[in-house]
Formats: C-alpha cells, structure tokens, sequence
C-alpha cells in the first residue's frame, strides 16, 4: 500500500494541491474551517504530514481558559467529574480549551467565594459546584460584573 500523498490530501478534503501546501507551510492565511476539513481527510486516509496540519489547526484555533471549581477532591464523584471535564476539553476541535480544574476541601462560603474570584481572575469562563449562599451568590455576581459579555445558568438544590 503506498503512501497517501498530497494530490491524494487535496482530493480527499475537496481542496487544492495549492491549498494543502498553504497549509503545510504555514505562511500563507487558510481558512480556519478550510484548515478542519484538511485535517480531517488527512486523519482519514492516515495522510503522514497530520503533526504539520495539526499544528496549523492549533495556531489557527480561538484559545480558551475553563476554570471548574469542584468539591472534595477525596470523594470519587468529583474526581470522576474533573477526568471528564478535562477529557471533554480536549476533544474539542473548533478550539482549543485549556481546562483547570481545582477542588475545594474546606466547604465554608468564605473558602469557596475566594477560590472562585481567584480562578475567574485568570480564567475565561468559570463554572462551580457550590451551595446557595450570600457570600458565594456575591462572589458570583462580582464575576458577572466583571466580565462582558457573560452568560450565567445557576441551578440550586438541596437534599434532605
């Protein structure tokens, strides 16, 4: 079985033999979506230059920070939780989404409103499981002011 080549590149994504070279030497503006559907069709027929598309596709990519603050790093719920949502993170293929999961032990409001407003200081988005409780409500609300735009879904419960 011979190697896929460019030509072999080009005519599986749809594209050019200029395009697929564009692409592979980086000095010349592709698409972002033009660069996905290359990379795609290298993936498919296990073309050999996909570390140099994959790279392209990285610079190309907006960059995210996704803050996620968890309880109880001892309970298995929680770790299952952070191993998921890193996992989640780094599947993307439209972005690229830097996760940083913290878990909080000490589950005062005090400790959990300060860890969330310094996670949302070097984060761009931010999300947390936490009880209803005036301080953490206001340490949330400092966050929603703070960034622009900013969408927020809060959900809060109790078990008896």
């Amino acid at each position: 079985m011979r190697r896929p080549t460019i030509r072999d590149l080009a005519q599986a994504a749809g594209v050019s033999v200029a395009t697929v070279n564009r692409i592979l030497s980086g000095t010349v503006s592709v698409r972002p979506k033009t660069v996905q559907r290359v990379q795609s069709a290298a993936e498919e027929i296990g073309f050999y230059g996909i570390g140099a598309i994959d790279d392209r596709a990285k610079k190309l990519s907006p960059h995210h920070r996704f803050g996620f603050l968890l309880q109880q790093s001892t309970r298995e719920l929680y770790k299952l939780f952070g191993k998921k949502i890193i996992a989640a993170c780094r599947d993307r293929r439209d972005e690229i989404v830097e996760p940083i999961v913290e878990f909080v032990d000490l589950l005062t409001p005090e400790t959990i409103s300060s860890r969330l407003i310094a996670l949302g200081d070097t984060c761009d988005v931010v999300g947390v499981i936490a009880p209803d409780h005036p301080i953490i409500g206001q340490a949330i609300r400092s966050l929603w002011t703070a960034w622009q735009p900013f969408r927020c879904s809060t959900t809060f419960g109790c078990a008896a």
